[in-house]
């Protein structure tokens, strides 16, 4: 019976069921949903109570339920002609199905946590898992087809919160794995699936875990092949992943060295930076940042690109790092002292590793010669506006 409630509220989010047609459908049932709060009894409204017209006109209009020596008729208000139809209890008994009980008992038949709220009449977040270190929201759409679907799914990732990697939606009866939208939803990383035949017959489990990817370790077929190697079909949920690790041990290695590190495509590290991930969005911002005050001061980009661990630069402790620093400060605020404090603090942003190899590559490249900074002139001054 849930199977066809659901049904009937994807083509009306706002159907309400007859007793009769519940009872008709499976007596036992209806009161067992009655049981678990699922439908509750809609009181009549004493002004004006409508029943649905059973004649065969064109106009399709309700008719009115009215009392006459003290049983319900139903007449039609346009046509004095036509008979009154003498109503039952249950004719007039009306119920709704609560979606809202129906959330809760599927919150807890698949331990989902988070809040459950309305998004629209037709759509309902209803929690959140950590599936294989994924992130993953829930949320059940009434659409009764894939058109009427697509504007409200799409538009998902931009109404819950930016910290979902993916989401699975659950249509009750409506499946979309062969509509053309479908292929769209799984590159939004938007999940879809149905209800089984028997949900609510026994529990309220769903399953879902075979309409979502399987992890990129488990698929040989899209492993790298060699340091480096591009994997095509990298999902931007694992390159974030990896990206985040790779910033975390070793800083932001510049765009070009970190998706061939990650081992994704170019375009699905630039989806992670650009919309998915605070992180490497900042990490970005900041190398970029201290790369501009780096040429503004004059040093060439060969330390600018170098600045992260190298095969050909010194090792240096940390008391030399601190040495070269403060003399290549000091040879800044002495031939550009316009830059020093900009200069200062962007050093002073960057990680132990960084500034070490940073300074290793100063030591080896520029120090002792007698100037490492550019004169001032009209093309450094526009490199220094730009900062």
């Amino acid at each position: 019976m849930i199977a066809w409630l659901l049904k009937t509220l994807e083509k009306n989010p706002a159907s309400v069921f007859r007793k009769k047609d519940l009872i008709r459908k499976s007596k036992e049932q209806f009161e067992e949903l009655k049981t678990r709060g699922l439908l509750t009894y809609v009181q009549p409204d004493p002004d004006h109570e409508t029943y649905p017209c059973t004649m065969p006109c064109s106009n399709g209009c309700p008719m009115d339920v009215v009392n006459m020596e003290g049983e319900q008729f139903a007449i039609c208000p346009d046509d004095t002609e036509i008979d009154p139809i003498l109503l039952s209890k249950d004719d007039i008994s009306r119920y709704d199905f609560s979606l809202e009980m129906l959330i809760k008992v599927i919150r807890e038949a698949n331990d989902f946590a988070g809040n459950s709220y309305s998004l629209n009449p037709c759509l309902h977040f209803i929690g959140d898992r950590i599936i294989k270190e994924v992130n993953t929201a829930f949320v059940i759409a009434l659409f009764p087809n894939a058109e009427a679907a697509e504007p409200h799914l799409l538009s998902l990732p931009t109404r819950i919160a930016a910290n979902y990697q993916q989401v699975v939606v659950i249509t009750p009866n409506l499946s979309l794995t062969q509509e053309p939208i479908y292929a769209k939803l799984r590159n939004a990383s938007i999940f879809p699936v149905t209800l089984g035949p028997s949900f609510g017959q026994q529990d309220f489990k769903i399953s879902y875990l075979d309409s979502l990817p399987k992890p990129m370790s488990q698929d040989k077929t899209k492993r790298p092949r060699g340091p480096g190697a591009n994997i095509g079909g990298m999902l931007w949920q694992e390159a974030q992943k990896r990206a985040e690790a790779l910033v975390d041990e070793k800083g932001y290695l510049g765009f070009k060295k970190l998706y061939k590190a990650v081992g994704c495509s170019e375009g699905t590290l630039r989806k992670v930076i650009t919309e998915k991930s605070s992180k490497l969005r900042q990490a970005k911002e900041d190398y970029e940042s201290i790369s501009k005050t780096l040429k503004a001061v004059g040093l060439t980009s060969k330390v600018v690109a170098t600045y992260e661990a190298q095969p050909d630069v010194p090792e240096l402790t940390d008391v030399e790092v601190d040495g070269i620093i403060a003399e290549m400060l000091e040879r800044i605020k002495q031939e550009r002292s316009e830059m020093f404090e900009s200069t200062k603090e962007q050093l002073g942003n960057m990680n132990p590793d960084q500034k070490r190899d940073f300074a290793a590559v100063y030591k080896r490249d520029y120090q002792g010669k007698k100037s490492v900074l550019k004169k001032a002139g009209p093309k450094t001054q526009r490199q220094h506006n730009q900062v």
